[in-house]
């Protein structure tokens, strides 16, 4: 059975509509967690390059010290979404009572949540920095098959978030990327339009209201955090789809 984009986003908007508990508390900790990333973020006011080494050692600790809190809020966001999967779950499946009653197994997942996620992005990672040596020294003819292949892991694993979350009985980091992997199989350009829709326009959206200035930079955090909401049901609500074709 075909997967209809259409009909899942429609899906997706009725249930942050039906489920107001679930989507107020939601949102309402979505934003919060964005409003303090705006605030707690380091604003660049120094150009390192006029630095000397003594001041640029100093601004360099300053800089790991300012971006403490970011590491918390950061970790607390993805506390949040392994919560917001656990609840959609606990909805889809009728066994919903409070938002936080799964918060002790978020807190048990969280690490290796993390690590998989590290796996799964490794790869782009390194074709991108690849990318920036490769125009700084000439090499890039590297950069773009690492590029290229970096993508190709990340949206062959871009559903592996809910197979650790969702899948019963539980699996492990490596055999959650196993079954992933084995399940895209025949199914790459649905996994690609899945991961334009849930990663690349959510990004453009928040870029281009960021770029407004003044309050746009404020209202791009807003927006980002319904949106974050909004791409985890649908997620969900593609995974769903998706284990059935």
């Amino acid at each position: 059975m075909p997967i209809q984009f259409p009909t899942l986003l429609q899906d997706s908007w009725n249930f942050i509509r039906n489920q107001l508990n679930f989507t107020f508390i939601g949102l309402g900790l979505l934003m919060l967690v964005q409003l303090l990333l705006f605030y707690f973020t380091p604003k660049l006011a120094i150009d390192p390059t006029t630095l000397t080494p003594e001041m640029l050692d100093k601004y360099a600790r300053e800089s790991l010290l300012a971006s403490l809190p970011v590491l918390l809020i950061s970790a607390i966001g993805i506390l949040l979404h392994i919560l917001l999967v656990l609840n959609i779950k606990s909805i889809n499946n009728g066994q919903y009572h409070h938002f936080f009653q799964h918060i002790g197994t978020a807190f048990g997942r969280i690490l290796p949540f993390i690590g998989l996620y590290i796996l799964m992005s490794l790869p782009m990672s390194i074709g991108s920095v690849a990318r920036v040596v490769g125009q700084a020294g000439g090499f890039s003819i590297i950069a773009l098959p690492l590029m290229v292949t970096g993508i190709f892991i990340f949206v062959k694993w871009c559903l592996a978030g809910y197979v650790y979350l969702v899948e019963e009985p539980q699996k492990r980091v490596f055999e959650t990327l196993a079954f992933t992997w084995q399940m895209s199989r025949g199914k790459m350009g649905i996994l690609f339009l899945f991961c334009l829709l849930s990663y690349l326009f959510p990004t453009v959206i928040t870029s281009l209201i960021g770029n407004i200035g003044g309050i746009g930079s404020v209202l791009s955090h807003i927006v980002a955090a319904f949106l974050s909401l909004f791409v985890t049901v649908f997620g969900f609500r593609f995974y769903q789809a998706y284990r059935q074709i």
